[in-house]
């Protein structure tokens, strides 16, 4: 996630090779993207970084967010209710993230507008997610 997301900021990773970090394992294809990501506060907790394996949904959203904002990139939303059905299990801040994406049509949630949180994001909505991220951004 965090190699999409710089690639897709066009950022700059040389100044990130050869460094490392503790949390983050050194020497991966990842490394340099995840160095970038902790330091323009991205990643949620970067001392649990894990370089492979699957991320939450609610975590997937509040990073896009962090990234949004980190760009720079103006997200002004319409001020329309968003229907969330599950958002009795997310903190603020997965609420927050939810509802801005929903709004800018970049996370469409799972039927019956359940957003899932807890569950776990798939290549497939990666994919879509990146895609729809990438227009907006661009």
């Amino acid at each position: 996630v965090v190699t999409v997301l710089a690639r897709i900021a066009d950022a700059d990773l040389t100044k990130f090779a050869g460094s490392s970090d503790k949390g983050i394992e050194s020497g991966k294809w990842y490394t340099d993207a995840a160095l970038w990501a902790k330091e323009n506060k991205i990643l949620l907790n970067d001392a649990a970084f894990a370089g492979k394996g699957a991320c939450k949904r609610s975590h997937m959203a509040m990073m896009i967010v962090r990234y949004l904002d980190n760009l720079g990139v103006s997200y002004t939303v319409p001020d329309v209710a968003v229907t969330i059905a599950d958002r009795d299990k997310m903190t603020n801040e997965e609420l927050h993230a939810f509802e801005v994406l929903t709004k800018l049509g970049i996370f469409k949630g799972k039927s019956n507008n359940v957003m899932d949180p807890d569950g776990l994001t798939t290549r497939a909505e990666l994919a879509a997610l990146m895609h729809r991220l990438h227009n907006v951004v661009k």
